[in-house]
């Protein structure tokens, strides 16, 4: 699908959001295919957030919106270059003219992550976390959403599609963050719940996942408190 520049357009062609893996999965047979999908992953990570405080004894430190935050770190997998990087690990067909390897310039998906939510007008910190949740800040160099280099005003739109459809999944949205200390824990709970998210037990994206919530959470060692 290819759509004629235009003002901020891009000439690239753009997949929608559903459309888009978040990684590869090896299958029975070995073969290296395209996994579950960003909006799966995220769906499932914002779950993962939502157990978390649920059995933290301080439930109230976590201000409402924060599995919404977890759940959105990965929107920037919605972008040229990451689309052409897990069909280049899967031997699958690219789109054309686009480098995947270009992403080290800016920090990779989660530099888009963090340009999308500031375009979107997300409250004070909530960019900066999802920009940093593998553990360093990425260096957008003044990089907006809308870069051609990161697919154009047509991907960006996809991407706000996705955070969108996130918020009414979850019935959240972002939280208002009330101090660098809450934006330090905000920004734990999110790479924690994508770390988990990650796992094993969510690999075939064939499976169904909500059941396994509950496992994964046990198998990481987050059991409920006891008095």
């Amino acid at each position: 699908m290819l759509r004629k520049r235009s003002e901020n357009v891009s000439s690239v062609a753009v997949k929608p959001y559903a459309a888009c893996p978040a990684k590869s999965f090896t299958a029975a047979d070995g073969r290296i295919r395209p996994g579950r999908s960003v909006e799966s992953h995220c769906q499932i990570v914002g779950e993962v957030a939502k157990e978390l405080i649920r059995r933290f004894p301080l439930q109230d430190i976590f201000p409402k919106g924060a599995a919404y935050l977890a759940a959105t770190h990965d929107i920037g997998k919605v972008s040229p270059t990451f689309f052409n990087k897990i069909m280049r690990s899967c031997l699958l067909e690219r789109i054309a003219n686009i480098n995947a390897d270009l992403e080290r310039e800016w920090g990779g998906h989660a530099g888009v992550s963090q340009a999308t939510a500031k375009a979107m007008g997300a409250p004070e910190y909530v960019p900066e976390i999802l920009g940093q949740h593998h553990g360093f800040s990425p260096n957008l160099a003044g990089k907006k959403a809308d870069a051609e280099v990161f697919g154009g005003a047509i991907w960006q739109k996809e991407r706000e599609q996705l955070a969108k459809a996130l918020s009414a999944s979850l019935g959240e949205s972002w939280p208002q963050v009330s101090s660098v200390a809450q934006a330090r824990l905000l920004a734990g709970l999110t790479s924690v719940a994508d770390w988990i998210g990650s796992g094993h037990h969510f690999e075939d994206p064939e499976a169904p996942w909500k059941e396994k919530i509950t496992q994964a959470l046990d198998d990481a060692g987050f059991v409920p408190v006891s008095y």
